[in-house]
């Protein structure tokens, strides 16, 4: 998972001419800032962490807790999914068919709860397809998949879901910043607009948006959606009866520069290697809460010098943005989850022998 992400910034890297980018700082009835930095936190919390020993998994990517369970995806499988035990994290099945046919799936790029605590959704962002897959059931395919339905939904990239037969995402086009399609194709809303978020002027949406690419997740309530930019230290949080957002920056206010290539014959967003950050890997909310896995490691330190870094920050905020609590891990992870109940952060830990890790809170 690290190498794609530093596959997708080099494959963006093209050098030129640009003015140096800088961030909007307008607020509206419907857009609120909130800033924070390391002194916003009343104090820094260690957590030492427990890695666990699963020898079922050979390359754990995410996870993912779905009521009584866990379910660890693999980026090389020919089922992508274990399913643990959530208390004691015996290992029951894996389930998860890789292929093409019905009910099979090409890879997992995210997680979303269910609304049915023993089912769990899937979203390959190769195949643009969300799978429901139910952990009782005996078949190890999916249960129902949505495929896209018009250009408008192929175009969808980064997503939650907004009901079990809706999602909220951003898009590869198109100036609107969220967009809530239901699973037939129809656009259900938009909320806020990409060029609302600098103040050069003309640069296209799509390049805009590639900017700040990042990971959705959304609450059980399916009310309040997180927004974590992964090269910007930003988390914008919609809340979507209202369509007003909070966005969250910090704690660095860091975004890297760009350039406007044209080489392909149409827009595109050209970062500058040497001013990029990792900023927020993951993304993750319970009912209140909204936790932030956070880097802001270069891409330097992390691959080149081989510090093994990558993430480990958790920062926590309320719905309004206000800051919570910062944890420090002693384990680097690229992917957590959150167990509300057990009141602990799961992760995948960022090694040469990658696995589960659990931090309690």
């Amino acid at each position: 998972m690290i190498k794609n992400i530093v596959i997708f910034i080099l494959f963006f890297a093209v050098f030129g001419c640009s003015e140096k980018n800088v961030m909007r700082a307008d607020e509206s009835e419907l857009y609120t800032i909130k800033s924070f930095d390391m002194e916003s936190f009343d104090s820094q919390i260690d957590l030492k962490g427990q890695k666990l020993e699963l020898q079922e998994l050979y390359y754990p990517d995410l996870i993912h807790v779905q009521g009584d369970y866990i379910v660890v995806s693999e980026t090389q499988s020919d089922t992508l999914f274990h399913i643990l035990d959530r208390n004691d994290f015996s290992y029951l099945k894996n389930i998860g068919k890789v292929g093409v046919a019905p009910g099979e799936i090409e890879s997992c790029s995210r997680f979303f709860k269910s609304v049915n605590a023993d089912e769990f959704w899937s979203y390959s962002i190769t195949s643009k397809t969300l799978s429901k897959f139910k952990v009782q059931d005996s078949s190890i395919v999916a249960q129902a998949q949505v495929k896209p339905k018009n250009q408008e939904m192929y175009l969808a990239s980064s997503l939650a879901l907004s009901s079990e037969a809706s999602f909220i995402s951003t898009r590869n086009s198109g100036d609107e910043k969220f967009v809530e399609f239901s699973f037939d194709g129809e656009i259900l809303e938009t909320y806020h607009s990409w060029q609302d978020m600098l103040t050069l002027k003309d640069i296209p949406s799509n390049v805009i948006s590639a900017l700040f690419q990042g990971n959705f997740a959304t609450n059980s309530g399916y009310d309040h959606y997180a927004f974590a930019c992964l090269d910007a230290d930003i988390i914008e949080v919609l809340h979507k009866p209202t369509g007003k957002i909070t966005s969250i920056r910090g704690p660095i206010d860091h975004l890297p520069e760009f350039d406007v290539d044209y080489g392909a014959g149409y827009a595109m967003c050209a970062l500058r290697l040497n001013t990029v950050k990792y900023c927020y890997l993951d993304v993750a909310m319970t009912k209140d809460k909204i936790y932030g896995l956070f880097s802001g490691h270069s891409f330097e330190e992390i691959d080149i010098n081989n510090e093994l870094k990558m993430c480990e920050q958790v920062f926590v905020f309320d719905l309004e943005g206000n800051p919570l609590a910062h944890y420090t891990l002693d384990q680097p992870i690229f992917h957590f989850t959150v167990d509300e109940k057990n009141q602990r952060i799961l992760g995948i830990t960022y090694d040469e022998d990658p696995n589960v890790v659990v931090f309690n809170l």
